[in-house]
């Protein structure tokens, strides 16, 4: 049987409970999926998000800061995942985008490994190879035959990163890239080398507004460049061998610069950054520089 009462001013009805039953037991189990599923969004509401402007999910590039073990970052410029909350490997997308153009694939990588501390200062260094055989590019654009060429590019950074306040991050890091040019061709009985060798450092200010919008701000200084040395050797004639070492003028001053702002935007997974500014342009991955003008910074990657 069913009883109607009229409660807080609306009817409500009311069955006996079933015997062998305690009243309220079967409202009880049909609330407790409820109950779950909003500890469930509650728990998820609660946890970081580990794309946003917050800690834990710092911005990798420019920084000290890694990826958290098992985190993958996939993006227009760097394809990267931690292997361990202090230690990520990663490698550069537009070397390999590029491989077609050079007829060969150009492998190339890197490895980041920070402090094990966590707190308000982290430190980290990283190391990178890229390796480039640009034979099929030779043969390709009809060089004499026998002719082959490659590059390999190494570098080494030590980053520091320092969370002055809930707002603003600070990073410095100094970069040494050693580059290393050599070709020969069989049939001119010619050989030669190049190696190119310079530090910079770096300076990166962020000051979030949001955990989803900051601004940036990137300084960079050449504090040392090694005067390019070609090493030559060719057969001028069947009794004549000509060996010769030659150094070129610097490609660019020491004291070379460049000063850029940007906005930094960071979803719960997606990722960009944009930004112009003006100085000497660094060369990506391999960190030589090149004639000063306008200097955009673009970034798009998805973290996850």
């Amino acid at each position: 049987m069913t009883a109607r009462f009229r409660e807080a001013g609306r009817w409500v009805s009311h069955r006996p409970a079933t015997p062998g039953t305690t009243p309220g037991a079967t409202i009880g189990s049909q609330r407790a999926p409820m109950w779950a599923l909003a500890l469930i969004i509650g728990a998820a509401a609660a946890s970081p998000a580990r794309a946003y402007h917050e800690p834990s999910s710092e911005w990798v590039a420019g920084t000290a800061y890694t990826l958290g073990v098992g985190e993958v970052s996939l993006g227009v410029l760097r394809w990267e995942v931690g292997v361990l909350d202090e230690v990520l490997l990663g490698t550069n997308v537009l070397p390999w985008a590029l491989g077609p153009l050079f007829g060969a694939v150009v492998p190339n990588g890197y490895i980041k490994v920070r402090d094990w501390v966590h707190g308000s200062l982290a430190v980290s260094a990283s190391f990178q190879l890229l390796y480039l055989d640009a034979s099929g590019l030779l043969e390709a654009v009809g060089t004499a035959p026998g002719s082959s060429s490659s590059l390999t590019s190494l570098s080494a950074t030590g980053s520091g990163s320092y969370r002055w306040t809930e707002d603003l991050t600070t990073s410095v890091e100094a970069q040494f890239n050693a580059t290393d040019l050599s070709g020969d061709n069989e049939g001119l009985a010619f050989e030669g080398s190049a190696v190119l060798n310079n530090l910079a450092l770096a300076a990166l200010a962020e000051w979030r507004l949001t955990r989803v919008i900051a601004l940036q701000l990137t300084g960079r200084v050449l504090v040392y460049q090694e005067p390019p040395t070609f090493d030559v050797r060719f057969q001028a004639d069947s009794r004549t061998d000509v060996h010769a070492k030659l150094r070129a003028n610097l490609v660019a001053p020491i004291g070379a610069w460049s000063v850029v702002p940007s906005v930094a935007i960071s979803g719960q997974a997606l990722n960009v950054k944009l930004g112009a500014g003006y100085g000497h342009r660094w060369l990506p991955v391999l960190g030589l520089v090149v004639a000063p003008g306008p200097v955009v910074d673009f970034d798009f990657f998805v973290r996850f």
